[in-house]
């Protein structure tokens, strides 16, 4: 609706957009690459915009360097979405010990003596370098994935 579309416009844009993603949903070869949300609101959006040209509103309705920018934030909110998800993959890829290491480091926000006296580690030095060597662990696994999908 910032874009000039009108409410009715908006609710129909938006069921299409909604019937498009059940019958993409359908077929195997389908990958959502984004959140549900995203890819529905980019979905939408363009939409709109296609329709919009058609109409011969695109010129004066849209700013080209709006449609730019917004062109530039979708495509950096799906990367940045690609890289969470090779993050997460690569969380399940390594050890559950592991992960609970850089669970209660990261999430827990713990200090390393309790991590070491949480996990039986022998002292805090030995908690840290666990942790060091967890998460270059998880980096890699992230680069592995990323490559692997990406080729």
């Amino acid at each position: 609706m910032k874009s000039g579309c009108e409410r009715n416009q908006t609710r129909d844009i938006f069921q299409e957009a909604l019937l498009l993603f059940c019958l993409k949903c359908r077929k195997p070869d389908f990958e959502l690459t984004a959140s549900i949300e995203t890819y529905l609101f980019s979905v939408c959006k363009f939409m709109y915009y296609n329709q919009a040209r058609k109409d011969a509103k695109f010129i004066s309705d849209v700013d080209p360097e709006m449609l730019q920018e917004i062109t530039a934030e979708y495509e950096d909110h799906v990367k940045k979405e690609r890289r969470l998800a090779y993050a997460f993959m690569a969380l399940e890829a390594i050890s559950e010990r592991c992960r609970e290491v850089l669970k209660l480091f990261y999430i827990g926000k713990q200090s390393m003596a309790d991590i070491a006296l949480k996990l039986n580690y022998r002292n805090e030095a030995v908690a840290k370098n666990q942790k060091y060597k967890c998460l270059n662990l998880a980096k890699e696994k992230t680069m592995e994935f990323s490559k692997t999908l990406n080729a």
